[in-house]
């Protein structure tokens, strides 16, 4: 505890100090405020260093410079999107009603492939993709070994694949027959 009290005591001897350091960084007291409070959360988190007061300004500045680098790249991105349009906050559009029909026989698809697979590589590779299971929990469950366990979400998902690539070359190979 000596050492986080003898943190805490430069942390306050050097606040305003701070404070006044990152105000021209940053551009703002405001946020030169919220530097200095992530600073005082890094520092009280990190090794007690040699020099505490040196480490706790070098924190401020580098996060400082992380703050105006990253605003500097919201703010340009921003005026490619246009000043007013705020694009980069909207929503994405809708997709079209084609591409919309296209999703919706892709996973179609994808449920024909899933239902054409033997129950325990079906089971495995549900766990493993949907689930978001490790292999040993889906070993766990299926009373099979790590190694079964990701043989069967392998196999899974190269019939997967292949169903998928076999329905996609019939439904270009359709899309070239006139109507």
């Amino acid at each position: 505890m000596h050492a986080d009290d003898d943190k805490l005591r430069v942390y306050l001897e050097h606040r305003a100090a701070l404070i006044n350091y990152a105000t021209p960084l940053t551009g703002s007291r405001a946020t030169a405020e919220e530097v200095v409070q992530d600073a005082w959360l890094r520092f009280a988190n990190a090794n007690t260093p040699r020099q505490p007061a040196q480490y706790l300004y070098r924190i401020v500045r580098n996060l400082a410079m992380d703050l105006t680098r990253r605003l500097t790249v919201e703010n340009r991105y921003r005026q490619e999107q246009g000043e007013d349009a705020q694009g980069w906050m909207a929503p994405g559009a809708l997709p079209e009603p084609e591409r919309s029909l296209i999703n919706d026989e892709q996973l179609h698809e994808v449920a024909r492939a899933m239902a054409a697979l033997p129950e325990t590589t079906r089971k495995a590779l549900e766990m493993h993709r949907l689930g978001g299971a490790r292999l040993q929990e889906i070993a766990k469950a299926l009373g099979i070994s790590t190694s079964s366990a990701q043989r069967l979400v392998h196999q899974g998902l190269v019939r997967v694949a292949l169903h998928l690539d076999r329905a996609n070359q019939t439904g270009s190979d359709n899309a070239d027959l006139p109507e």
